[in-house]
């Protein structure tokens, strides 16, 4: 790297490891925002040692891949600068792929302008933590049998659905009554066995599939 280029990155940032400063530096080039935002995280390094090298590392390749859709106003901003770090941690200490992979998401949902309520934030880190694969699956099979115009009055059967069709009902029903714990879907009174309504996915619901579960530029779902 070149020895000019490293000096003119804030202090914090010159300690990290050659693949690391590369990254940075590529972001940095890109917008100088990146330079101070990465290096009021840095000390984060001195912490976790190895595990933040290769997280880091891994929350940096995606930034840089979806480097120009952030938005400058946003990175610049002191609320996202706190969500990067808040995030950054999460990332750090998350053992679970997919998990990490749901907080790149809503960093970069949240870095385009996508629009959420502040205090929602710590909301959706706590299930974020929570949520199992297969409560993810069973929420992503629900979303996709939902039409958008309908989420606020559903009443949707979970017997029937196809991706349910291989689950023991025990591991349905267990996964279904989590995602009515987190608030993000709510249930029709009366729910008998493995034949479970569900009466909507909630605003939080809603918001918690676009911005940490849906992929990074899939379409909006079809309506049905």
């Amino acid at each position: 790297m070149d020895r000019n280029l490293r000096r003119a990155l804030p202090s914090a940032m010159r300690n990290l490891s050659g693949p690391l400063a590369a990254l940075a530096t590529t972001l940095w080039g890109f917008s100088v925002v990146w330079a101070g935002i990465i290096g009021a995280g840095a000390g984060l390094m001195a912490v976790y040692h190895e595990l933040a090298e290769n997280r880091l590392r891994e929350l940096l390749e995606d930034i840089e891949a979806h480097k120009e859709e952030f938005r400058e106003k946003i990175i610049e901003s002191p609320e996202f600068k706190a969500t990067f770090i808040n995030v950054w941690e999460m990332h750090i200490r998350e053992n679970n792929a997919e998990k990490r992979k749901r907080l790149r998401h809503f960093l970069l949902n949240l870095g385009k302008g996508e629009d959420i309520p502040d205090d929602l934030h710590t909301k959706i880190y706590s299930v974020i933590e929570q949520m199992t694969e297969r409560e993810a699956a069973a929420f992503g099979i629900i979303f996709e049998n939902a039409n958008r115009a309908q989420f606020r009055h559903m009443n949707l059967s979970t017997n029937g659905l196809a991706g349910f069709n291989d689950w023991p009902d025990d591991q349905k029903q267990d996964s279904v009554h989590s995602l009515y714990s987190y608030r993000l879907i709510d249930m029709v009174d009366g729910t008998i066995g493995s034949d479970m309504a569900i009466r909507q996915i909630t605003p939080f619901g809603e918001k918690f599939y676009d911005f940490v579960i849906k992929e990074p530029g899939q379409p909006e779902e079809p309506s049905r």
